[in-house]
């Protein structure tokens, strides 16, 4: 690779797509399809400087916003500063026509042909119906309209009891949402009727009941809700006339099925989850015709006769884990012997709980660990020393991770692996690195000659680790990505060096085996320009970086050059090398 050294001339102006600017200009900007955008502002008003910190004489924007109240105001366009107040490069004429436009709720003016922003007329609107007069008034932006009576309109079929006339001053809830509230002025249901809760009238006549149901005789169905925990609701069948006389309540009188707590009764009575029941029972003395109350396997209740002797047998049989019972020559379902069975080891002693019993005593047993494994009463952790070569094997679906890593306080150092997936520990003392510097001295009798080889005395090596640099060469002891960093410097000389027309400096890296001239990085080639005879000398350098791949044993050379000088050329240099994968 070769440096270049580029001269450049000093006028003072900059051209922009133009390699002669005018010498006039500080800045010449030269295109045939493209234009200058200045920067794009919104101002506030021709007689403030914001957003601006202060007025600056000369400062050009294009102002975007339309602001400010005349004469002050401005509108999108080009803007100058003349030190006191922002000036429009352009005349801004007073109103000549105005048009407003609204399309739906929308209204737009047109000034001089300039359509400002749209905005909506009506921003709010509410309406207020009166139902005990039927006023109906509309409020528009905040202005209140005319009231209108609509009470000519009213059909309301509801009517009020004592005095037979429209019951307008219920809700109407009847009508907008199909519910029908008694008591209540926010119905949830078809029909919601709200009342007291309270215990179920036991004497007299007066019900505490929410709802009661009467026929054309004297009994009646109440139904409430208690007032006392564990509250709930009831339905109570009496006599009207006198509420402490109980009558019948029957359910599908005509037939069918009752569900409690399920859905879908298939019996008479048919009960869900739960149990069943039934307080002081009577006590009378049995008779020879009484019958037992059974439930078969599906839980449906049936009667039985009643077994007329005592028992005279017992018998037990277990196969495999289950136990029945046979009674009277009656076999009970078998049910299971052990229903779980659990082995625990603590401190080294095993325990077995069977059915939830645990044994006594615990048993001791005994737990051995090795290769990296240690036993402490029974208790098997991680941690201790290798006892042969170990492998752990993982995939791409099942990884390896170490969680919880806490930063060194000591050494820094790395966990690595080698070719055959060895875990290794590598710190900076086995990392291959190199850094060196040194000069190289080029007489004029060999300025002829394109590159030069090791023209330099021992090089000055603060580091290399592995030993890996001698003369201009250095050998990978490793395969791996390595990279090369060459910095070269050398002073410019006057034109009585070489005739004026300046000297060449170039870099190169070579990789291959020793003397390779198999070029890795392109040359870098660096042109310089001649003081006047007689100036100060000028340090010029030359910066190349690659990223090299190399294999064991391979090796990079470091070329320098300086040619086309009549005299010797003195340039000092500095390597690095290093491996990065």
């Amino acid at each position: 690779m070769a440096f270049a050294t580029v001269s450049f001339a000093q006028t003072g102006n900059v051209g922009i797509n133009t390699p002669t600017p005018n010498a006039n200009a500080a800045l010449d900007i030269v295109s045939t399809n493209k234009g200058l955008l200045p920067p794009r502002v919104a101002l506030t008003a021709t007689n403030s400087p914001a957003p601006l910190a202060s007025n600056v004489a000369g400062m050009v924007v294009y102002n975007t916003a339309t602001a400010g109240t005349a004469p002050n105001n401005v509108v999108p366009g080009l803007y100058y500063n003349n030190g006191t107040i922002w000036v429009p490069t352009t005349d801004t004429a007073p109103a000549t026509s105005v048009l407003n436009t609204s399309a739906g709720n929308n209204l737009s003016t047109t000034v001089n042909g300039i359509t400002g922003t749209a905005v909506p007329m009506v921003n709010s609107i509410s309406n207020t119906f009166t139902p005990a007069t039927a006023l109906l008034s509309t409020t528009v932006n905040g202005v209140a309209g005319t009231t209108v009576d609509l009470s000519s309109l009213k059909v309301e079929p509801w009517s009020n009891q004592a005095t037979n006339t429209q019951a307008t001053a219920n809700t109407q809830n009847i009508y907008q949402m199909g519910n029908v509230g008694i008591n209540t002025t926010a119905p949830s249901s078809s029909l919601d009727v709200k009342g007291a809760n309270n215990q179920p009238a036991t004497t007299g006549t007066t019900t505490n009941a929410t709802i009661r149901m009467e026929g054309s005789s004297n009994h009646v169905l109440d139904m409430g809700t208690f007032a006392t925990a564990p509250y709930g609701s009831y339905l109570q069948s009496t006599e009207k006339g006198n509420l402490a006389t109980i009558l019948p309540l029957s359910f599908n009188p005509n037939g069918g099925n009752v569900g409690i707590n399920n859905a879908t009764p298939t019996e008479a009575l048919d009960v869900g989850l739960g149990n069943l029941r039934v307080r002081n029972i009577n006590t009378n003395t049995g008779t020879a015709a009484d019958r037992l109350v059974v439930a078969d396997a599906t839980g449906v209740f049936k009667t039985v006769a009643a077994p007329s002797n005592a028992v005279t047998s017992v018998s037990n049989t277990s196969a495999g884990n289950n136990l029945s019972t046979t009674v009277n020559g009656i076999t009970g379902a078998a049910v299971p012997m052990i229903n779980s069975n659990a082995l625990s080891a603590t401190n080294g002693n095993l325990v077995s709980t069977v059915n939830g019993v645990a044994s006594t005593p615990a048993v001791p047993v005994l737990i051995a660990a090795s290769n990296g494994l240690t036993a402490t009463n029974g208790d098997v952790k991680l941690g201790g020393t290798l006892s042969q070569p170990t492998n752990i094997v993982a995939s791409a679906a099942n990884t390896l991770s170490i969680n919880g890593l806490q930063p060194s306080t000591g050494k820094i150092a790395t966990i690595v692996t080698d070719a055959g997936g060895t875990i290794r520990y590598q710190d900076g003392s086995s990392v291959s690195a190199v850094r060196l510097n040194g000069n190289v001295i080029t007489t004029n009798a060999e300025n002829n000659i394109f590159f030069y080889l090791n023209k330099t005395a021992t090089p000055n090596e603060d580091l290399d680790n592995l030993n890996e640099f001698s003369g201009s060469t250095f050998t990978a002891k490793r395969a791996g990505l390595y990279a090369v960093n060459i910095h070269f410097r050398y002073d410019q000389h006057p034109s009585t060096v070489d005739g004026g027309d300046g000297y060449l400096a170039a870099v190169r890296v070579t990789k291959g085996p020793a003397g390779s001239t198999t070029i890795y990085s392109a040359q870098g080639y660096l042109k310089v320009g001649i003081n006047e005879a007689g100036g100060g000398f000028a340090p010029i350098a030359l910066q190349r970086n690659d990223l090299i791949k190399l294999a064991a044993g391979e090796v990079i050379e470091i070329q320098t050059l300086t040619y086309g000088a009549t005299t010797s050329v003195t340039g000092y240099y500095e390597v690095s090398i290093y491996r990065v994968d």
